[in-house]
């Protein structure tokens, strides 16, 4: 009889048990990998807010950059103290922007209103006449994933865009926040829009916290010399006239009905445009589709598109398209100081 080959066997044999080796070993290893991966991602549902220095880019060209930057890191630190008062936690600052979460939608309106407060008291250092920031605070309620020491998933999304929608010293909160705070806080909120954000299918209704209308009459009552050498614009149509200045930093120009100044004409997008009074002075942006005219310093209209110019003196604002052919949508205005 032949021999056997023993050394075949053997080696396959080794090869064998090497093999099943390898396999537990990646297995073991694959298996710590998905737990330690579960246990640092884990999901909570939470108020999502986020608030944004209005306008800060200026700054850097009236201040400087390092001078700029030290200012807004004040700011920013003083908005992350007010998270931790109400019991929320600093996810991540951005620029001129804070994240945050909180327990619960009421804790996250009360901060929300409480870095508006603390911003007021806090002016630009060696510069009295750029006046004190001004806040665009967004806010969602929902699910996220945690990971480390950030959050993600679509509701991280949605407060974000909500945030954008924002105009100067709003608190904006969606229908899903909303409906966290009760009956209280029904005279508070006032809708604003409904939008379809980029991503989802459904609308998304976006509500307003009405925070300031009694802290701006006690400002009135209480400080006539303060508002008295404020600088201010009037925007004046047929229907009335609209103020902005330091006290009513924003005024929306649209057709839907909850802009400051309405232009019922189809060439008028649903928010148009916007004044804001912004580090002194006073800024006009277009936000349409058909874009707006502007005449002042008895210069030739001038043509502006998804941009912004600086207000002077007096003149008209032509929304939707030129005086002489849109008389209806003509605003005037006239920049006073006293």
């Amino acid at each position: 009889m032949r021999p056997k080959n023993l050394s075949g066997i053997f080696t396959q044999k080794f090869w064998w048990i090497g093999s099943t080796v390898i396999w537990y070993s990646w297995s073991l290893s694959t298996l710590r990998q998905y737990s330690r991966g579960r246990a640092l991602r884990n999901t909570e549902t939470v108020a999502i807010l986020f608030a944004d220095i209005a306008k800060s880019t200026p700054l850097y060209e009236l201040l400087g950059d390092a001078r700029a930057q030290s200012q807004i890191t004040r700011w920013l630190s003083a908005l992350e103290d007010i998270t931790e008062r109400f019991k929320g936690k600093v996810i991540k600052s951005i620029g001129d922007e804070v994240l945050c979460t909180f327990p619960n939608t009421h804790l996250a309106v009360n901060a929300g209103i409480a870095m508006h407060q603390v911003l007021d008291l806090m002016p630009v250092e060696e510069i009295a006449e750029a006046g004190s920031p001004n806040l665009y605070v967004g806010i969602h309620f929902g699910r996220i994933i945690k990971e480390g020491h950030d959050i993600f998933g679509d509701s991280v999304n949605v407060a974000s865009r909500t945030v954008a929608l924002a105009q100067q010293r709003q608190i904006l909160v969606t229908e899903q926040a909303a409906l966290q705070l009760g009956p209280d806080a029904v005279p508070h909120i006032k809708m604003v829009d409904t939008v379809i954000m980029k991503g989802k299918q459904e609308k998304i209704r976006i509500h307003e916290y009405i925070w300031e209308q009694i802290d701006l009459t006690m400002m009135v009552n209480q400080s006539t010399e303060t508002t008295a050498s404020t600088r201010r614009l009037e925007l004046v149509t047929a229907h009335g006239a609209v103020v902005v200045d330091q006290n009513h930093p924003c005024a929306t120009i649209g057709r839907q009905s909850h802009n400051d100044v309405v232009i019922s004409n189809q060439l008028v997008s649903r928010s148009h445009a916007r004044v804001e009074y912004r580090w002194g002075r006073f800024i006009l942006t277009d936000l349409s589709s058909n874009g707006t005219y502007l005449l002042q310093d008895e210069t030739d209209p001038r043509f502006i598109k998804r941009d912004e110019v600086t207000l002077r003196g007096s003149g008209q604002i032509c929304v939707g398209g030129k005086k002489d052919t849109l008389p209806e949508c003509s605003i005037r205005f006239l920049l006073t100081s006293s």
